[in-house]
């Protein structure tokens, strides 16, 4: 009797298994991954009324039916930038080449370089773009929340934009390349007086 209780439900349990996996499977069978080629991708004429100077919007994938997310590249010329905006929720920042600038409303103005990332919070005011001399592009990954994806508000005046500007510290390693490269053309007496004085011009320097 108990063996064939049990033999009743292991055959229940294998049948209920097959009833619920095969959609699963058939589904995930006729899943397709999709691959945007980078030739069909373009590119458009950033808005004027949400930035200044001359950049330029390639968008790299959209929200579906199931993500909120979607994800642009944006190019600045030198000099250019967003006006000041936010996010519903938040925004990451994704620097791909060259060298700009990122602020949150009331804080420093930091510069940001290729390799860079940064996370802005939601609803944060800021503004990101190219620094005054350099170009610079970056991936922007923002989802939509009750179909907005941005706030856009004033544009970055030129006082505003030409605050002084937090550059990150050179790395360790980097430093000491630096170093013995000088030492090696203009020898180490050379070396240690140029480091000393940039160490003097650093700690001089607004911040």
């Amino acid at each position: 009797m108990n063996k064939r209780i049990m033999k009743q439900t292991a055959i229940t349990l294998v049948v209920l298994f097959l009833f619920y996996s095969a959609p699963a499977q058939a589904q995930d069978s006729g899943a397709l991954v999709i691959i945007t080629r980078a030739a069909t991708l373009t590119s458009r004429v950033a808005p004027a009324e949400n930035f200044t100077g001359m950049a330029r919007v390639q968008v790299l994938f959209d929200t579906t039916a199931m993500t909120r997310a979607y994800g642009v590249s944006v190019s600045f010329e030198a000099g250019a930038r967003t006006a000041w905006h936010a996010h519903p929720r938040g925004q990451v920042l994704i620097v791909t080449g060259g060298v700009g600038r990122v602020q949150r409303w009331g804080a420093p103005i930091d510069e940001i370089r290729q390799g860079d990332v940064v996370r802005i919070p939601p609803n944060v005011k800021h503004w990101h773009g190219a620094a005054p001399t350099t170009a610079m592009t970056h991936i922007s990954i923002i989802e939509h929340y009750d179909g907005t994806g941005a706030n856009w508000m004033e544009k970055v005046s030129d006082a505003q934009y030409d605050k002084p500007v937090r550059v990150p510290e050179t790395p360790p390693n980097e430093l000491v390349e630096a170093i013995t490269h000088l030492a090696f053309y203009a020898g180490w007496p050379n070396a240690i007086t140029a480091v000393t004085v940039a160490r003097e011009v650093f700690a001089g320097a607004p911040r």
